[in-house]
């Protein structure tokens, strides 16, 4: 993959994670971040979601405050 396909690739994830938090669509959220990590971090699925776990428990506190 190309850089341009990546950053394509990239902006697609960070665009979907944040429209579905807003929606309060957890399970999206979820898959769109996680792949946003993997790509973005070159790290395997497992580890970008346990990443992006914590990142799901910030954004509930987030939005209770």
């Amino acid at each position: 993959m190309n850089l341009e396909e990546k950053a394509k690739k990239l902006a697609r994830f960070e665009i979907s994670w944040w429209k579905a938090h807003h929606r309060k669509e957890k399970e999206a959220f979820i898959q769109n971040m996680t792949a946003l990590y993997c790509l973005q971090f070159g790290i395997n699925n497992e580890k970008a979601e346990s990443a992006v776990m914590l990142r799901v428990e910030a954004a509930d506190h987030h939005d209770k405050a």
